[in-house]
Formats: structure tokens, sequence, C-alpha cells
């Protein structure tokens, strides 16, 4: 993978994790996954499944909607990537 979607997806899980103070290892713990597949998802590598957005949404004390609000510049960028990432996991 690697795409703009997944680099995006992946900034916005490593912000969230960052501001909720915890370390790769902890979101790993507690969301029952590796330390490699949190690596992946931040890097950008591998998208996470709609379930696991949501646990990981549980335990950085976010909603699933939080990890689409991305840093684009425009309204209808951000729109438009938000679009195709959902249309993604919806595939998986």
């Amino acid at each position: 993978m690697g795409g703009k979607l997944e680099i995006e997806l992946g900034k916005r899980i490593k912000d969230l994790r960052e501001k909720a103070r915890m370390s790769q290892a902890d979101l790993a713990h507690v969301a029952q996954k590796s330390v490699e597949t949190i690596s992946n998802f931040e890097r950008g590598k591998t998208l996470p499944s709609v379930r696991t957005i949501g646990s990981l949404a549980k335990h950085l004390d976010c909603t699933m909607a939080d990890f689409f609000k991305f840093n684009e510049t425009t309204k209808p960028e951000r729109d438009k990537t938000a679009a195709a990432i959902i249309a993604r996991l919806k595939l998986l």
C-alpha cells in the first residue's frame, strides 16, 4: 500500500496516539495488536479494519470520525480523501 490515503490515516493514528501520551507498545497492548502492526498503520504500510479503528478509538479516547479529520488545505480535498478511505475500508 503506502498511498496517500494510507499515509494520511497513519499520520492521524500517530497524532492521536501521541495526544493520548501512549507509546506504540502501550497502544498495541490495549488494542491486542503487535507493535509491528501499529507501526505499519502509522507508516501507511497497512490499513486497519473498521473494527480495529473502533478499538483504537476506544483506547485513544476519541471517535472513529476523529481518525478521518486530516489537516489538508481545503474541505473538498478532505472530503474526497475521507470518502476514498472509507470506500477502501469497506472492501476489507
